[in-house]
């Protein structure tokens, strides 16, 4: 598809997911206050106020309705294996992680609960979609490491990636705008890299990503009048990590195993590292800074990046908006090198 193709549809699905984004938040935080379902108390969060914390479900469907309408109207009828099987672990996996957060926000699951549900959930893109083969760690131009993984590591490395994206995320909504802010740069990045890549499925999901993250923003920025809950952070990062396997990809293969097709892909591991830099060195030193306090992995502490900074005296604005520019710095570091140019 040509360049000018993929910016025409490309807005009109942003702005479909835009608008039903705006339309819906209002409804879902009149609906919730009515009933007076807020926030949990936690004693480490920054607001104290009464707040709906269930914009998840706003941010869930404009994504969905927009998705659904790029792909019956801007795609063609029949697309090929490899878009199908992108369409479906997509749609299938964020619907489960969003479920999962939808529940966790009404109930707070505990850890444990939680951590088996996501890990169960990864899998089924393991057995049903999409098994990586080969991890490449070239670095811009530089050829460093190509390696090759048999089944076993496959699981292991998806199960990893997508339980671990996806918590390193979750684990950033702990100030109003910041990880809705975040997300807008993550889906800016994966939009542009996709459309580099002429790749159409995980084009038209960034659009709708980024329209339904912009929406929520205006909501959801200081003073928030909404959270988006464990429902959104979870849909949202599950997203981010799938959309760092499909749109960095090497090589792919089918094979037809027990009547459904499997796909088999190379890697390019890299960009993805360098998009998701600031949440995945964040959960890393939280991590280990438990570790060494003999404390629980899933213990609940003020250790993230946006409570140190706080703590230096920052007001909640600046320490917002210092990390959308050190994610600003990193997304823009994976463009270097030579983009995959297919038009």
């Amino acid at each position: 598809m040509e360049i000018s193709n993929y910016i025409k549809t490309g807005t009109i699905t942003l702005a479909f997911s835009y608008l039903f984004g705006s339309l819906i938040v209002p409804i879902v935080k009149n609906i919730f206050e009515k009933y007076q379902i807020y926030d949990f108390n936690d004693p480490r969060k920054q607001n104290k106020k009464l707040i709906v914390r269930m914009g998840g479900i706003a941010i869930f469907f404009s994504y969905l309705l927009s998705i659904l309408f790029a792909r019956f109207f801007f795609l063609p009828i029949h697309v090929s294996n490899f878009d199908q099987i992108i369409f479906s672990s997509i749609l299938i996996t964020s619907f489960l992680f969003f479920i999962l957060g939808f529940f966790d926000d009404f109930f707070q699951l505990s850890p444990i609960k939680r951590l088996i549900c996501q890990i169960a959930f990864s899998s089924i893109n393991w057995l049903f979609f999409f098994k990586i083969t080969n991890i490449n760690l070239s670095l811009f131009s530089y050829d460093i490491a190509n390696i090759n993984i048999n089944n076993f590591f496959s699981l292991l490395f998806i199960i990893f990636w997508l339980v671990g994206i996806t918590n390193a995320f979750n684990w950033l909504d702990g100030l109003d705008g910041l990880a809705a802010g975040i997300s807008v740069l993550f889906s800016i990045a994966f939009l542009l890299h996709n459309m580099l890549a002429n790749q159409l499925i995980p084009f038209y999901s960034s659009c709708a990503l980024l329209g339904a993250s912009l929406s929520f923003l205006k909501y959801n920025k200081y003073p928030a009048k909404i959270f988006m809950g464990d429902s959104g952070s979870n849909f949202l990062g599950i997203n981010f990590a799938i959309l760092s396997f499909f749109t960095f990809i090497t090589n792919k293969s089918f094979s037809e195993i027990n009547d459904i097709t499997i796909t088999n892909i190379g890697l390019n591991l890299v960009p993805s590292l360098l998009i998701l830099l600031i949440p995945i060195l964040d959960m890393c030193f939280v991590i280990i800074k438990r570790l060494i306090d003999k404390k629980k992995i899933f213990f609940p502490d003020r250790n993230h990046i946006h409570h140190r900074l706080l703590k230096k005296g920052l007001s909640e604005r600046k320490v917002v908006n210092i990390i959308y520019f050190l994610v600003t710095i990193s997304f823009l570091i994976s463009f270097f090198g030579k983009p995959n140019l297919n038009f």
